[in-house]
């Protein structure tokens, strides 16, 4: 499905994701895929409380969204944004329309 000019013409960013591959290595910490897939999107910065993918109360510091109707996100992965910044992410929100998933919204902190 293709998304509406006007919608992608929001998009004043690139962000970069890398799955992750298994969930700790040998020292604890988590390892990731070593490729990366890319897509256009929006931030917006400001504070609000999330209810996390672990049901907790937080306090997110943007929303990131990922203009694609076709990208697969999850909590676990890495995301870099254009700057270099690597925020965590919170919650991942599936946006859909009539037609199935519209967009992803990612709040992060």
């Amino acid at each position: 499905m293709a998304l509406e000019p006007d919608f992608l013409g929001m998009a004043e960013t690139t962000v970069s994701f890398v799955a992750l591959s298994t969930t700790v290595n040998l020292y604890g910490a988590p390892s990731f895929s070593t490729s990366s897939v890319s897509y256009s999107a929006h931030v917006e910065i400001g504070d609000h409380v999330v209810v996390t993918a672990t049901n907790t109360e937080q306090v997110a510091t943007s929303v990131v969204y990922v203009m694609s109707s076709s990208a697969n996100v999850g909590v676990q992965d890495k995301m870099t944004l254009a700057n270099g910044e690597t925020p965590v992410l919170l919650r991942v929100d599936v946006l859909t329309d009539n037609e199935g998933q519209h967009h992803l919204e990612l709040h992060t902190r």
